[in-house]
């Protein structure tokens, strides 16, 4: 027979604790019977029951005692308590409940209703602890949450903070060559916000003469093995590129790429090389000094 639970029967009227006892065990309970309310506080930590049917009536400590007591205790105040009584005061009734009881069982008893009642108050005490516990579980589970989006949260402000730091172009591009991330140097550059770019091709965000450099590095990079360095003109701009492929996410393809824009220092390379042709196709002596007047 399966057990179905811990019961403890607490009457002074031996004859009514040792009925009670017996149907129940025939149900497949587990049941302890005690004669006083004094015995009870002092076995409660080793009987451990799951529920308790309480005599209101008892010589020396009495129901309401005992069920006063045994909510004020942190250990016991989750225990189900019945009442057993043979009163039918509703006053009496409302005291019992207002102490925490959950129900009353009327003297004589009843089998059919004692087991219903038991059955019943076992029942709810049962979904009660496991509700307890999901709410536990969910209450770990939302706080581990919150500390893993505050986590991400921080990464995400980190990796803001060092790709957007940085005065090259960066960008990452999925297998349909369109932007996942940019940062605000690229946005600058095609004069869009990083918003606007997201999730278009080079295509929809500039002219024909920026494209068709851009898709041949771009295709170049999606079946390479590793990174590689050109130089591109993109609209008025000569820039140092670099790109390499990457693995997203779903096992998809994608390219990564950084660009530096240095239109600057190949027009100063430029009018640097015009000077020297200069000085080399002159007749004419020339020489550099320093501030000091010392010939370079």
């Amino acid at each position: 027979m399966n057990v179905k639970g811990k019961i403890l029967v607490v009457d002074d009227n031996y004859t009514a604790s040792e009925f009670i006892k017996i149907v129940l065990e025939e149900e497949g309970y587990i049941v302890q019977t005690e004669q006083s309310g004094e015995k009870v506080l002092f076995v409660m930590n080793e009987i451990q029951p799951d529920l308790i049917l309480l005599d209101l009536w008892m010589p020396g400590m009495n129901g309401f005692e005992v069920c006063k007591m045994l909510k004020a205790d942190v250990q016991t105040k989750d225990i189900p308590i019945i009442f057993l009584s043979a009163t039918t005061d509703t006053a009496e009734k409302v005291k019992g409940f207002q102490l925490g009881a959950v129900d009353f069982i009327s003297k004589p008893f009843d089998q059919t209703e004692l087991l219903a009642r038991v059955q019943n108050h076992l029942q709810i005490n049962q979904m009660r602890l496991q509700l307890e516990i999901q709410a536990k579980e969910l209450a770990e589970f939302n706080s581990q949450l919150e500390i893993e989006i505050i986590r991400r949260k921080q990464a995400e402000e980190r990796y803001d903070a060092f790709i957007n730091a940085d005065l090259d172009m960066i960008f990452v591009k999925d297998e349909h060559f369109r932007y996942l991330v940019v940062n605000d140097a690229m946005a600058k550059f095609f004069g869009k916000t990083k918003d606007e770019m997201l999730g278009k091709t080079d295509q929809e965000l500039t002219d024909v003469n920026v494209v068709f450099p851009c898709q041949s590095s771009d295709r170049k990079a999606m079946e390479s093995k590793s990174a590689f360095k050109i130089e591109e003109q993109l609209g008025n701009s000569f820039c140092e590129t670099t790109k390499f492929p990457l693995q997203l996410s779903g096992n998809r393809k994608g390219i990564g790429g950084i660009i530096r824009d240095i239109t600057e220092k190949k027009q100063a390379n430029e009018n640097l090389s015009k000077f020297k042709m200069g000085i080399d196709s002159s007749a004419n002596a020339i020489f550099i000094t320093d501030l000091d007047g010392t010939i370079e």
